[in-house]
């Protein structure tokens, strides 16, 4: 069975600013400092607080880093009502986890710390379908481009016989095409975010999408059947 690892913010779901809202909150709690973010769309936390502190030495940011994470989880734990009113699952993304969820084998790839990953799916109701134990996530790494080997170990130490070519990597952003094709893995790339359709046509995604409720082409590019149509 292939291994599909989701992203989450703008592949599964769009917040509509709460979790940029908590972690701001909790990056001026800890740094003490009020820094306009940038871009955040692929980015793991780790990397989005380190651009932000470009200006400290590494082991200064190391030695606030995990009260980070904790305030940050905290702060989004306490809006979590909100999130469960505001969060937008985005087009398609039921369907796909339901309808490939016996022929494949769900985990998540994302930038979030595990923790607030499990916060943000867990208000709308999708924390179930995944494998959490086989994912990678932005508290494994700062540099996204080292996750999809997170992931593939942890596959495979868990009795999975799959290859790197049967890890699928399914993204809305340049930075999900290019870890997964440094890892030797094959990528889906969704413009359901920040990224135009052209935009990710230009790194060359294995199979691009508009949404996903192209079900039936990312069936086909799995190489797997819709049941409910037999």
């Amino acid at each position: 069975m292939k291994l599909l690892l989701w992203d989450i913010d703008g592949t599964l779901i769009r917040g509509h600013g709460r979790g940029l809202e908590a972690f701001k909150a909790a990056f001026q709690r800890v740094y003490e400092l009020d820094l306009p973010l940038g871009s955040t769309a692929g980015k793991t936390d780790g990397l989005i607080v380190r651009e932000l502190l470009h200006m400290w030495e590494e082991a200064a940011i190391l030695e606030r880093l995990e009260q980070f994470y904790a305030v940050y989880e905290g702060e989004l734990q306490a809006r979590f009502a909100h999130l469960q009113r505001e969060t937008t699952i985005l087009p398609g993304v039921k369907a796909a986890l339901s309808q490939l969820q016996a022929h494949t084998i769900h985990s998540l790839l994302t930038g979030n710390m595990l923790r607030t990953a499990r916060i943000k799916l867990d208000a709308v109701g999708l924390s179930a379908y995944f494998r959490w134990d086989w994912g990678a996530f932005g508290s494994d790494n700062h540099i996204r481009n080292e996750l999809v080997p997170v992931a593939f170990q942890r596959a495979q130490a868990a009795g999975w016989q799959g290859s790197l070519a049967d890890v699928v990597v399914i993204g809305d952003t340049p930075f999900d095409i290019g870890c997964a094709k440094i890892a030797g893995a094959r990528s889906v790339a969704v413009a359901s975010g920040q990224f135009s359709l052209e935009q990710l046509a230009e790194h060359q995604p294995d199979l691009l999408l508009g949404d996903l409720r192209d079900l039936a082409q990312l069936q086909a590019f799995l190489g797997v059947g819709d049941e409910t149509q037999r």
